[in-house]
């Protein structure tokens, strides 16, 4: 049917007829016969099929329920921060002139901090989903230990960015870090397919997208975010394109649930230290 409109639009009378129970075939004058092979060969070249597509199963990455304790973590780090110990923001709050001095923890305890409860609730409902699928997609410990250091990661920009010395907390960093993590299993899933740098390149800009309309409000820390977002895009990235096997992502959950442990434990120590 299709070549017999090319044949129509270039002026040359086609007739289909049936040559067998399963087929179809075009008859022209005999005279016309070659220009019709040309005109078809021509419109093949135009419209070269593309690859089958490979139905990529989004919808089939788990949520991860465990990030309701993460949010619970945030919660109550919140209430000791503002009701049992004041004197905690200062002591763990991301302040560049006591990082640059040696107290390198405070790149990670900030994330756990917030300003007001607005701030919070903030960070908790969208860190709630993307965190959520993190998780699923990455394995629980995996990803928290991923976010936490995409969160850290954040803070060190700010660190080099700024000229000026600042302070800064929130869980946000963590947040676009998860996002990140989320982009970039389109370049898991563009393995499968043909096209697959444009595959991952549509993944990364979306999930850029994303940012822009989630991270870059003027009043927040837009190089804390961009730089927890392209933090996550890196180690969500060479996550996946590690070998995976089932005793391979057991190993590398028990490892990543030991690291996220004693990152928190020493930096903790050394918080709580200073009170």
């Amino acid at each position: 049917m299709d070549w017999s409109l090319v044949l129509a639009s270039q002026g040359i009378a086609a007739t289909i007829e049936r040559s067998d129970p399963d087929g179809w075939l075009l008859v022209v004058e005999p005279h016309e016969h070659e220009v019709a092979l040309r005109s078809i060969s021509l419109y093949e070249q135009e419209n070269r099929k593309r690859s089958t597509p490979v139905r990529v199963e989004w919808s089939k990455t788990p949520f991860h329920r465990g990030v309701l304790y993460w949010c619970m973590l945030l919660a109550l780090v919140f209430e000791i921060d503002k009701l049992l110990l004041p004197s905690l923001g200062a002591l763990a709050q991301f302040d560049s002139a006591a990082v640059t001095q040696g107290e390198w923890w405070r790149l990670v305890s900030a994330v756990f901090l917030h300003a007001d409860l607005p701030h919070l609730i903030s960070n908790l409902t969208t860190g709630f989903v993307l965190v959520g699928l993190a998780m699923g997609a990455f394995g629980a410990g995996c990803a928290l230990l991923s976010i936490l250091l995409a969160g850290a990661i954040g803070n060190l920009c700010g660190l080099l960015l700024y000229h000026a010395p600042y302070h800064g907390l929130g869980a946000s960093g963590m947040v676009m870090g998860a996002l990140g993590m989320i982009s970039a299993l389109s370049i898991r899933d563009s393995t499968q397919l043909h096209s697959g740098l444009k595959f991952a390149l549509k993944g990364i800009l979306g999930g850029m997208l994303l940012l822009v309309i989630l991270g870059t409000n003027p009043s927040s820390d837009v190089i804390a975010h961009v730089g927890g977002f392209f933090g996550g895009i890196g180690i969500g990235g060479i996550l996946t394109l590690l070998p995976r096997s089932p005793d391979r992502n057991r190993t590398l959950q028990r490892t990543s649930w030991v690291v996220l442990t004693g990152i928190l434990a020493a930096v903790a120590s050394l918080v709580m230290a200073g009170l």
